[in-house]
């Protein structure tokens, strides 16, 4: 995971870098043209797309917007395209199907808030320009670098849930619930 996160990072800031550079040197505002080619290349991308998510994974895309999952639920694989917006899982009546659940999150700027018992293992990752997390009362901020944590036993565990945060700036909340 910490690989792929450079790639992409380091890719985006060589693009900004060459734009900046062909800028200066023709003296042509390539920066107009910058918001053009990034919604084509986005465009490009959701159609082209190679899927990230194994076959039978839900994905709902929504500009702008908050997901919620509380109550009884199953988690289940999903693939969560939201621009702006924040996603929130209670997890303490949920139901885990065996082996590892993938919940991917992609999107520009959000917070990721999960209430998780101590009965239910689970992995976050985030790759992001920017994240700050506060998962279970250590904050952490990191910049320009891919965020990792797993709880206890999460390795072993038979029914395991996995967020993953794709974004350019977010927010990172997992707490226990309350007694």
């Amino acid at each position: 995971m910490y690989n792929r996160g450079y790639i992409y990072i380091g890719a985006a800031v060589i693009i900004l870098g060459l734009f900046a550079l062909i800028s200066a040197l023709a003296g042509v505002d390539f920066w107009a043209l910058a918001l053009p080619l990034l919604l084509i290349a986005a465009g490009v991308y959701l159609i082209l797309r190679p899927r990230y998510a194994p076959p039978g994974t839900a994905m709902h895309i929504r500009l702008l917007g908050n997901i919620r999952r509380s109550g009884a639920w199953t988690a289940v694989g999903e693939e969560l395209w939201v621009l702006v917006g924040n996603a929130s899982f209670d997890l303490t009546q949920a139901s885990l199907p065996p082996g590892e659940t993938v919940i991917r999150i992609l999107g520009f700027v959000g917070d990721l808030k999960l209430i998780v018992p101590d009965t239910v293992p689970v992995a976050i990752t985030s790759v992001a320009f920017l994240t700050t997390s506060r998962v279970f009362g250590t904050k952490r901020d990191t910049f320009l670098a891919p965020f990792e944590t797993t709880t206890e036993g999460y390795d072993a565990a038979d029914a395991k849930l996995r967020f993953e945060s794709w974004r350019f700036v977010t927010g990172i909340r997992a707490r226990r619930p309350e007694s």
